[in-house]
Formats: C-alpha cells, structure tokens, sequence
C-alpha cells in the first residue's frame, strides 16, 4: 500500500489534519484514525453526514491513535 512507504512524519501530519477538521475529534485528545486505500469506501445517500463504509471488510484497516494536537 502506498501510504506504507510515505515518508516519517508525512501519515502524522495527514492524521492530525483529520483531527483539526473533526468537530469531535478536535475536542478530544487520545482519537483513533481509520485509514484506507479510497477504492475501499463505500458511502451510500441513505449513510449519515460523514459516515463511510468499507467495501473489503475481511481487509483489517490500518488504525493510527493520535494522542494529543500539535499545532
């Protein structure tokens, strides 16, 4: 997968950009951030505002704890 060759420190900021622009997320400090190739989601119009699905769901996504905001 390519996000398992990004750089040192690229997957960090990319998760704590997520956590920014979470409502919820950004209130919080310990989150868990589900990642997945996009050809993976799945969305349909009956889904809520920001809920996804996963199409492979035998395939265990990477999960990434981000701990606390770096600004």
């Amino acid at each position: 997968w390519v996000y398992m060759r990004l750089r040192t420190g690229v997957l960090e900021d990319c998760c704590q950009l997520v956590k920014a622009n979470s409502i919820q997320g950004n209130k919080k400090d310990n989150i868990d951030i589900v990642y997945t190739m996009w050809a993976n989601l799945k969305k349909r119009p009956t889904m809520e505002v920001g809920e996804v699905g996963f199409h492979k769901q035998n395939v265990r996504p990477p999960v990434v704890r981000v701990l606390a905001r770096s600004s």
